[in-house]
């Protein structure tokens, strides 16, 4: 959509149904309270199309609006550039949802593999297709997606292919489970969770949610499903001090032998 500016809109103008989620009518009644104290801090986003603004964020403000006889609500009003006027107003929905900062991972995760639906279904060119030249096409998807994401939420493409296999490897039920939970915030653990097949998914997230003997990580859980036995604590911080060893640069191997003999000391910060 293209940015036309911010102006006051006749609310009952305001095409109301594209809606994706439903009213909280609490929600509606704290925000009048606050915005007939403070007024409108955020204006509402609208989609102009074929001369009716569609509203894509922001249904809460404008019934709290309404509930308090306001006829006009400042809004962000965007041009719609497709034929399909709904896509457009669910990505800016979406959009409007990553913008928010206490977004948990696993929220992030799901709304950016939705931006990614949304994307491939305005970009129907661009679909993989069943040869050569059409994994060329999803290449291209794939990065133009990341592009064009990037720009609009300042996350680094990175971030953005991480949370999409997240969100597309999980299974849906697994999702609903985590919702909520201290889980979902921990990304190294639900991107870890989403690389198991959506069976041993369910079995670890039934272990880490268990309230009387909760597993603290997905290994933790998939080693319990395998039968492995717990790592020996020596072994594993040996395999660690191993790792360091072998990737250090050579001053710092030489600076830890001349230590380790009580001849050298560590120059610098050791953090």
């Amino acid at each position: 959509m293209k940015l036309l500016g911010t102006q006051m809109v006749p609310i009952a103008a305001i095409d109301l149904s594209k809606r994706l989620r439903p009213v909280s009518p609490e929600h509606v009644e704290v925000l009048a309270a606050s915005m007939a104290d403070d007024g409108q801090k955020q204006p509402i986003i609208v989609a102009e199309h074929q001369g009716t603004p569609l509203l894509a964020a922001g249904l809460h403000r404008t019934l709290a609006a309404q509930s308090l006889g306001w006829t006009e609500i400042r809004a962000e009003v965007w041009q719609t550039e497709t034929d399909r006027p709904d896509l457009e107003i669910r990505m800016a929905e979406v959009d409007e949802n990553l913008a928010r900062y206490e977004l948990n991972p696993l929220d992030r995760a799901v709304f950016l593999a939705e931006r990614k639906k949304i994307y491939q279904e305005l970009h129907p060119e661009t679909k993989r297709g069943g040869n050569r030249r059409g994994d060329q096409r999803l290449n291209f998807s794939l990065w133009s997606f990341s592009k064009e994401t990037a720009k609009r939420t300042g996350f680094s493409n990175a971030t953005i292919k991480r949370a999409t296999a997240i969100a597309e490897n999980l299974d849906p039920d697994v999702r609903a489970r985590l919702a909520g939970t201290k889980v979902a915030a921990k990304e190294g653990e639900i991107h870890r969770l989403s690389k198991y097949d959506a069976k041993t998914q369910r079995r670890i997230v039934e272990m880490m949610l268990d309230a009387a003997a909760p597993e603290k990580t997905v290994e933790a859980a998939a080693r319990r499903i395998r039968g492995d036995a717990e790592p020996d604590p020596v072994i594993a911080a040996y395999g660690s001090l191993l790792r360091l060893w072998n990737t250090a640069p050579s001053e710092a191997r030489e600076q830890f032998v001349q230590f380790l003999k009580g001849t050298g000391t560590v120059t610098g910060t050791v953090r």
